[in-house]
């Protein structure tokens, strides 16, 4: 999987990711940031055994309205750049809001958040949306998890590149390369899903939890057992 935390070196990038705190009105807090880019030699050819899990691909549209003196009460992962994950939300304006709205739409977690009030497509606009209004005008993507199980059979990379935030609970695929390679292989063979730019590995090998135990768990392991979340259309370019 690559070394598990290294900020420069790997890939000549220097953006990184990120996670911020949205736990009261107007506090914004960054976490450090991290990068992983498992990049390097070709891979063998993979086993397949992806399957389809989870809710339908679609947006949800979600209004949200706020108490300003209310604690927001919610974690975000901005590792895209281009939107905000949910990572976490408790105690707060959206939980409660979450509580009196059973029926929905509301927030969850792993929610993509692509728009706020207009704002889309930087992920620095959307949280200064957030921040500085009481009602938020939400387009939110729900994701639809699958499964890939990849031998590596020794490979030493896995053909893309890896950016996490060190609070999070995923690690974001931020590029598959288009040399040959173990996730090349693996979109040329499946016949339901192919991983993308974006999509988010949030189980490795059994283990669910930050995004440091999910590098880990995929260290030095021949064969790995990935869950992905994949966000918005199904995409065959």
């Amino acid at each position: 999987m690559g070394a598990a935390q290294c900020s420069e070196c790997c890939t000549d990038k220097n953006d990184t990711g990120q996670t911020t705190s949205l736990a009261k009105v107007g506090a914004v807090s960054a976490w450090a940031e991290e990068e992983v880019s498992p990049r390097g030699q070709e891979g063998p050819a993979y086993s397949l055994e992806g399957e389809q899990q989870g809710s339908p691909l679609g947006e949800v549209a979600i209004c949200i309205e706020r108490d300003s003196t209310e604690t927001i009460g919610i974690n975000l992962d901005v590792t895209d750049c281009v939107s905000l994950i949910v990572v976490d939300i408790f105690d707060g304006a959206i939980k409660l809001w979450n509580a009196q709205h059973p029926e929905g739409p509301n927030l969850q977690v792993n929610d993509r958040i692509v728009s706020a009030n207009g704002q889309s497509n930087d992920a620095d606009k959307l949280l200064t949306a957030l921040k500085h209004s009481t009602t938020w005008t939400l387009v939110v993507q729900r994701p639809v998890e699958f499964k890939a199980v990849i031998n590596r059979a020794g490979s030493l990379a896995l053909g893309m590149d890896l950016r996490y935030a060190p609070n999070g609970t995923t690690l974001m695929i931020s590029e598959v390369v288009v040399e040959d390679g173990p996730i090349k292989d693996w979109n040329a063979l499946s016949t339901d899903w192919r991983i993308k730019k974006f999509d988010r590995i949030i189980e490795l090998n059994g283990v669910r939890g930050s995004s440091q135990e999910l590098l880990h768990a995929g260290m030095d392991k021949e064969t790995l057992h990935m869950c992905i979340l994949h966000y918005g259309a199904k995409e065959w370019t």
